[in-house]
């Protein structure tokens, strides 16, 4: 059985925690709810770096497992299009990548928001694009404003907003070693 990083932490603390005889029960609860939270948001973390992936290897079925059935997927200038349901998303997922020879998407900062009630978030992610095929080249720096929600204990986009903040078209001249499918 695999222990995920997060759940192996919170065991730890606990059990630390726990063993002291010192932690009152109302520390005891707010050491869970931090470490429920701490989790939560590396799942979040975790879903954009799976969108990374799925895009680097036009994988359609891991993209469309991201969503919630009734998600939306904006992508604003100079694209400007919204997609709406899984299916629509995964389809235009496909068809946006295979004008591509060569795409590789970098997330880089973040910012997650968690509410209250655990089961909703609102996040920030910045990345990086690189593009080209045989007609133009893309390099860009862009953000993803995110609303997600928690359904039977596994986070899903329920709103991808992209926004490009930084987009240069000059030909990329390097060679690309693995093409697209």
């Amino acid at each position: 059985m695999k222990v995920k990083p997060a759940s192996l932490f919170a065991a730890l603390v606990l059990t630390v925690s726990c063993s002291q005889n010192y932690v009152t029960q109302e520390e005891f609860e707010a050491l869970k709810l931090k470490t429920e939270r701490f989790k939560d948001k590396e799942e979040i973390v975790g879903l954009s770096n799976v969108f990374t992936d799925a895009a680097a290897r036009s994988d359609k079925e891991l993209f469309r497992d991201l969503w919630v059935e009734d998600g939306i997927w904006q992508i604003g200038p100079p694209i400007n299009k919204t997609f709406k349901g899984r299916d629509e998303i995964a389809d235009a997922f496909e068809h946006l990548l295979a004008s591509w020879e060569f795409f590789v998407q970098l997330n880089s900062g973040y910012n997650v928001d968690l509410a209250k009630d655990g089961k909703r978030a609102t996040a920030n992610f910045y990345l990086n694009e690189v593009a080209r095929n045989a007609e133009i080249s893309n390099y860009n720096l862009a953000n993803y404003q995110d609303e997600l929600i928690k359904k039977n204990g596994r986070w899903y986009f329920k709103k991808r907003t992209y926004n490009v903040l930084y987009l240069d078209t000059t030909a990329l001249k390097g060679q690309a070693f693995q093409r697209k499918k």
